[in-house]
């Protein structure tokens, strides 16, 4: 089922023990060949860049691998020991949470720089998770002691452990937050998310229920299961199966497009992505992928499908308008979920203006102009500026020597901050050139344009009566 920054009801997730179930279990899976790689992988530093980046947690190598969707590369490797197993993204894009089925722990990766912070302890077999609309607030299912735990994301604690009795393969929120659907063998469990309380449980016989995609407006919900072939069809409203769409091939994981007439459905029965049309309710295209897909990652135009490989050790890339694999980058091992997140991102640019200002003790006025160009708000920057060798004041920036630093507040998109210097002219200047240089040297969220973070302005002066900032 699908995962993004913008739908928190979690949807590309793994169900390690809906495999073993279906006698799939990764753990206990002959050793498989690695999938072809067709586009370059590559592994760099941590620090984030602009754009949505795919999260894929290793069970095996206990890592997460950071692809940038852009280039299709792995572009960092963050360790988390334990198995990590499934993944989430924060509504805002600022973090994804990982779970460790052996470890029964959940960690959080800053996505501004690629690190986890030190594991936080669910409960025994820590698997699915489903983020709030909000983000405020995080369900863990754990496994082995069929019970959830809500993490309360702002002070990264749990706040409650709740008894459902359900050793979940998946859990996924409603669209609105206001259901909490979990699968499990033959059944599928219903919690308000109000108060917390189970208000349903809807028997499906001899089947396993396994991930959970819902339809955009949240009007129909789409369970797939491995051992009767199908998409159970879900009623929202009147909380009852409604019918069954074939999809053959022991389905595992599924993702509906954003313009809710597109089911992909992973297969593991014969390592394909099915394309099915949710108006005829039926398959209409098969895509070769790698070795056992085990979850599925819409990008936030429906545009591409990014699938985990769980034998293959690969993400495919499928492009869903032609449905043909566009590219296969190699991760970790084990590769069991993907979660996608677009971290926040604000331009900042830069200008600056150089006004001369004649008389017997002449000086040079500069204003800086700091604009957010959005797409998000400016958390803080930092600018740093390279003053002219003779003496320049500034009263909204700290001067040190030749130095100034100035600090840039909060700024919406479209929103500007203003700082200012003056520079006196030396007597005898005789041509001398005075140069202010200003560039953004720290900040937050990641700035997506390097080109704007550099503004320079030069005047040259004859004496303190005669200045030139042309």
């Amino acid at each position: 089922m699908l995962r993004t920054a913008t739908r928190p009801s979690g949807p590309y997730r793994t169900a390690l023990t809906a495999l073993a179930l279906a006698g799939l279990a990764l753990a206990s899976a002959p050793p498989v060949q690695a999938d072809p790689i067709s586009a370059v992988s590559r592994t760099t530093a941590v620090q984030a860049s602009a754009g949505t980046f795919a999260y894929v947690p290793n069970r095996a190598s206990n890592d997460v691998k950071v692809i940038d969707t852009a280039s299709n590369t792995v572009t960092a490797t963050i360790d988390v020991p334990g198995g990590p197993t499934r993944a989430a993204a924060s509504p805002d894009g600022t973090s994804v949470y990982v779970t460790s089925y052996s470890a029964g722990t959940l960690r959080v990766v800053d996505t501004a720089n690629n690190t986890a912070t030190a594991p936080l302890p669910t409960g025994r077999g820590a698997q699915d998770l489903a983020v709030t609309p909000d983000g405020s607030r995080l369900y863990v299912a754990n496994h082995l002691d069929k019970n959830l735990a809500v993490v309360d994301t702002a002070t990264r604690t749990v706040t409650a452990t709740l008894p459902v009795d359900v050793a979940a393969n998946d859990i996924a929120l409603s669209p609105d937050g206001s259901r909490l659907y979990l699968t499990e063998r033959e059944r599928i469990t219903i919690l308000d998310t109000a108060t917390d309380t189970v208000v349903k449980r809807i028997a499906v016989p001899a089947s396993t229920p396994n991930r959970i995609g819902f339809a955009p407006d949240g009007a129909r919900a789409y369970v797939s299961d491995m051992a009767t072939h199908v998409l159970h069809v879900l009623d929202t409203a009147t909380e009852t199966v409604t019918g069954a769409i074939p999809v053959q091939q022991r389905p595992f994981d599924v993702a509906v497009t954003p313009d809710g007439t597109r089911a992909l459905v992973a297969r593991n029965g014969n390592n394909t992505v099915a394309d099915v049309s949710l108006a005829t309710a039926s398959v209409t295209a098969s895509v070769p992928v790698g070795t056992r897909p085990a979850a599925l990652a819409l990008s936030p135009d429906g545009a591409r499908a990014y699938v985990a490989n769980a034998a293959g050790n690969s993400v495919s890339v499928i492009d869903t308008t032609t449905d043909t694999v566009t590219a296969t980058v190699r991760v970790g091992n084990g590769p069991g979920d993907i979660a996608l997140a677009t971290p926040p991102a604000a331009d900042l640019g830069l200008t600056l203006t150089a006004t001369p200002r004649p008389g017997l003790t002449g000086r040079v006025d500069y204003t800086l102009t700091a604009t957010n160009h959005g797409p998000g708000r400016l958390t803080n920057a930092t600018v740093t500026a390279d003053l002219p060798a003779s003496g320049t004041t500034s009263p909204d920036c700290t001067v040190t020597g030749t130095t100034a630093t100035c600090a840039v507040p909060d700024l919406a998109p479209g929103g500007s901050a203003t700082r200012h210097f003056a520079t006196s002219v030396a007597l005898l200047s005789l041509g001398t050139p005075y140069t202010l240089t200003a560039t953004r040297t720290a900040g937050s969220p990641t700035d997506p344009n390097p080109g704007n973070d550099t503004a320079s302005r030069t005047c040259t002066a004859l004496t303190p009566l005669i200045i030139n900032c042309a």
